[in-house]
């Protein structure tokens, strides 16, 4: 117990990175003057008054220590420059600092003030007095050190306030002289002031500031010393900022708040007996490195295979003894039955370091299940592992009765039992209809040439089921020439992981040389058009993890043994639900067309600049190279044999004006009933790194009201997040898919279902008069497959956030499936995209920028680390922090509450990562074990 306790001590690692914005978000101001444009106003996400005292007189704006300051009383007589920005509380933590210049020095002049008057016992005052910065509240104040100081030299000035605790930094360096403090009283009903204090409406003589002030500044948290000395220097990043409309700052290598990058090592490690393994190999995408285990039973009735039962090794590779305090098998939300019983480990056993016990499950309660269906429970195993205290295993069941006539277990269901989380696009249980004129649904693919994808590596194919109708023998499937060639075993045709005949798992491998298509008992599958009818054999869908992250190069394939009738109900015609045989194939790419290859991922950073033509990627309407290689697809206007979402004629690459044009066409973004042309991308791999998505919209001004253009993040239109501008109101929004299970009238079983939930995460509104804007979205992935979402726009001041940052739901609690990974995951991808009227939107840029990662705290030496950050299964929220969490008042694009489809959460507002290092919330792993028990009389 005491090793593995010293484990939590000794283990944490964190990660600050080293880029803009990486140490402070701009979403933790409370107030910014960069005095860098006229009219003066307040740049943080709280937008505050900017009221000049002198009614008589306009601000001055003067050369500042980067682009312009605010010159205040110039002359020793002067005593009425001050703005007033409003009433406000910046509470009992905070930092306030500003870069100063005097022109005299004597008085008590004050950068910020919230007091009448010296005698106030409420408020507080950041003033200069004698060679010393004091901060002044009711009671007693602190000090700095003494210090001369010389007129017209810029000095950094800061000041942070920790309830008491006080501390003063003259260019980054602590100078705290006395830093113990009263706690400052609130002062309601009183204006902050900057370069002044004031009674009511008037600016108190002797208080006023003589000099110049640039980048007053106030963040909403007792920031540390390297955060001062960060922010400090980040101010020479905006000092060729002039106005909204000069050239925009760009934001390469800016990233969020640094976060936890590392995580406890563990002392758990669980491995599946039963899974099935093919040459020593398990099926690719499915290992512990997902941590997104799966175990299948099936039974039919007349002489079909039987296994419901499995085996979970739990390990402690730890150095100190493991306790198992308990292992419980509970309902899936939305259901009360359970199927599953474990047992092999007690209550209270301790596993020694290096040793292990199993638990064995058992899919036995069935009874009452309705003719075909799914079910899920949750295997939670408690223990004494400091780093995962519990795991919860998802355990899926399938249960079949019958064959044939509409009653087997269709593609979709089967796919998702095996811990996949893939929209085949073919619908649940009932039948589906598609032909090739139908419109792509979810995750359907429009290719079925395949090539190899890496030549070096073996194609890898294998039957995960067969419900095929051919009795007389078992089905067969090869690629075109022959190669890959797999018989299943008779009296396996109704059966999940069916043995091949001759025995063992019906895989194959081999190495083709040419594109290739494949064969099921003579059919074969094309997207022709020539040859479409009773030719559509086949539908494809790229594969994905437990959590939406692609696969690289996998796809799950049904067939249907389609006749020359085509699908339909007629005589003669096949049903095209495509579950009659069901592989997952691995190590093959698209032949048509690179641009349908999802796993073809572009290595970051990304920088896009339209001042030249491309040497490749897809092209505009002159045959011009437009560096993007993909365009978003799966929507009304896509089907088998027709691509309608990606129109050359409608994109024009200038380079005289150095923009790429998208002529915008009406339509919608979202889900199936998407029609969105020229949604243009690059295929990325985030690889666990924050990083940030980023375009310039060159036109704001001369759009239509219904134009929306931006940039987005996300593997399809029914999986993203976006910033768009429209109307000049920036919006930031996302959808993405649920995997979820709703009881069918009063039957025990439940329909799994799909669906996109909507999340409306914030807006603001521009400026009147602004042209051009640049839009970010920046993405933290926790572990490569979960995460938060940050958006942000810049007008010229630096990048400001819209509201807080979203976390991006986790797994659902009916199935254990999520969709995280289509965001931050492999093969997520990021682009620009114009729609909603017609017009032409420029852009002038785009780029992707990744954070560099500085290890802060390793791990010692021989204590291992997880390479799987583990996924957080109470993470299926939505959740959103707010920057306004200690105010009174919501910051900007602050976003209410909306619920999560049908899955009834509640969106909140909820604390706010204040920039720090070192945040070690420990995440929970959520594993996947699928049985299935399929009957058939």
């Amino acid at each position: 117990m005491k090793s593995t306790f010293s484990l939590l001590f000794i283990s944490l690692t964190f990660s600050l990175y080293t880029c803009y914005a990486a140490v402070v978000s701009p979403n933790n101001l409370l107030l910014r003057f960069s005095f860098d444009s006229e009219p003066i106003h307040d740049v943080s996400p709280y937008q505050r008054n900017a009221v000049w005292a002198n009614a008589a007189t306009s601000p001055v704006l003067v050369a500042g220590k980067f682009g312009k300051a605010c010159q205040f009383n110039p002359n020793a007589g002067d005593k009425t420059d001050a703005f007033y920005t409003g009433q406000w509380q910046a509470g009992t933590q905070f930092s306030a600092m500003s870069w100063v210049s005097f022109s005299n020095l004597g008085g008590y002049p004050k950068i910020l003030s919230q007091k009448n008057g010296f005698q106030d016992k409420k408020g507080w005052e950041f003033q200069f007095n004698n060679g010393q910065f004091s901060l002044v509240t009711g009671g007693n104040g602190a000090n700095s050190q003494g210090k001369t100081y010389n007129l017209n030299t810029w000095y950094h000035i800061a000041m942070t306030v920790n309830n008491g605790a006080v501390k003063f930094y003259l260019d980054g360096v602590d100078m705290t002289a006395d830093g113990d403090a009263d706690v400052i009283q609130d002062f309601g009903g009183k204006d902050i002031t900057v370069g002044a204090s004031a009674n009511g409406n008037k600016v108190n003589d002797g208080g006023q500031w003589h000099g110049a002030l640039d980048e007053v500044r106030v963040y909403d948290f007792a920031m540390t010393p390297d955060q001062i000395l960060a922010v400090k220097n980040e101010d020479a990043s905006l000092s060729t900022v002039a106005n909204p409309n000069t050239p925009l700052t760009k934001i390469q290598d800016s990233c969020l708040a640094a976060n936890a990058s590392g995580a406890l090592a563990s002392s758990i490690e669980l491995s599946y007996l039963d899974l099935p393994v093919a040459n020593g190999q398990i099926i690719p995408g499915r290992s512990s490195e997902y941590m997104s285990f799966s175990y299948f039973a099936s039974h039919i009735a007349d002489g079909g295979q039987v296994k419901t039962t499995g085996t979970l090794r739990v390990k402690n590779v730890g150095t100190g003894a493991l306790t198992i305090k308990s292992v419980a098998v509970a309902p899936a939300t939305q259901d009360t039955g359970i199927y599953f019983t474990a047992n092999g480990i007690n209550n209270g056993q301790q596993i020694p370091a290096g040793g292990s016990a199993d638990i064995n499950v058992n899919f036995n309660n069935y009874n009452g299940l309705r003719d075909k269906t799914v079910i899920h429970n949750f295997m939670t195993i408690s223990s004494s592992d400091a780093a995962r205290p519990e795991i919860v295993v998802t355990l899926a069941g399938i249960y079949m009765t019958k064959k044939e006539g509409g009653d087997e277990i269709a593609l979709q269901s089967v796919v998702n039992a095996l811990g996949l989380a893939v929209n085949t696009g073919v619908g649940y249980v009932s039948e589906g209809i598609e032909y090739v004129t139908n419109p792509l649904i979810g995750d359907g693919f429009s290719s079925f040439l395949l090539k190899t994808a890496d030549s070096t590596l073996p194609v890898w194919l294998q039957t995960v089921a067969s419900f095929s109708p051919c009795c007389n023998q078992g089905p067969g499937v090869q690629l075109n020439n022959g190669q890959c060639a797999i018989r299943i075993q008779t009296g396996f045709t109704q059966s999940v992981y069916p043995q091949k005949q001759g025995g063992g798992t019906a895989f194959a491998t081999c190495q083709p040389t040419t594109n290739f298509w494949l064969l099921q008992d003579g059919q074969w599958a094309s997207n022709s058009a020539a040859s479409a009818i009773g030719m559509i054999a086949m539908h494809m869908a790229p594969a994905r993890d437990q959590d939406g992250q692609l696969i690289k190069n996998a796809y799950i394939l049904g067939q249907d043994y389609s006749l020359e009738k085509g699908c339909g109900f007629e005589t003669g015609q096949a049903n095209c639900d495509f579950n009659d045989n069901q592989f997952y194939i691995q190590n093959v790419a698209p032949a048509d067309s690179a641009a349908l290859d999802r796993s073809a991922v572009v290595d970051l950073p990304i920088s896009a600049a339209f001042d030249h033509t491309f040497s490749s990627g897809l092209v505009d309407s002159l045959g011009n190279f437009i560096g993007f290689p993909q365009y978003t697809f799966s929507t009304k206007l896509d089907t088998s044999i027709r691509i309608g979402s990606y129109q050359p004629s409608l994109i024009t690459l200038d380079t005289t004006n150095k923009v790429l044009k998208l002529k915008a066409t009406p339509g919608t973004l979202n889900g199936a009933e998407g029609t969105l042309v020229n949604g243009l991308r690059y295929p990325i791999d985030p690889a666990k790194r924050s990083f940030a998505v980023s375009a310039t919209v060159a036109n704001v001004n001369s759009l239509p009201a219904a134009a929306s253009a931006g940039v987005f993040l996300g593997s399809d239109q029914d999986n993203f997040v976006s910033l768009t501008v429209q109307n000049g109101v920036i919006s930031a929004y996302a959808e993405l898919y649920s995997f979820y299970q709703l009881q069918k009238g009063g039957d025990i079983g439940f329909e799994p279902t799909i669906k996109a939930n909507p999340f409306n995460l914030g807006n603001v509104t521009l400026p009147s008069g602004t042209t051009k804007v640049e839009l970010v979205i920046f993405a933290n992935p926790t572990d490569g497959t979960t995460g938060s979402i940050s958006f942000g726009y810049n007008i010229g001041q630096g990048v400001v956030l819209i509201g807080g940052a979203w976390k991006i739901p986790g797994r659902n609690p009916t199935t254990g499936l999520g969709s995280s990974g289509r965001i931050v995951g492999f093969g997520t991808a990021a682009g620009i995209l114009a729609f909603g009227a017609d017009a032409e939107v420029s852009f002038s840029d785009f780029s992707v920028s990744t954070c560099a990662s500085t290890s802060v705290n390793s791990a010692p030496t021989g204590l291992a680390t997880s390479d799987n950050t583990p996924t957080d299964t109470s993470a299926n929220d939505g959740t959103l922090t707010s920057a306004a969490e200690s105010s009174n008042e919501s910051a900007t694009g602050a976003v209410g509450t909306s619920a999560i489809g049908d899955q009834g959460v509640d969106q909140t507002l909820s604390g706010v990562n204040r920039g720090q290092t070192g945040s070690a919330r420990v995440l929970i792993p959520s594993l996947f074990v699928a049985f299935l028990a399929l009957f058939s009389i």
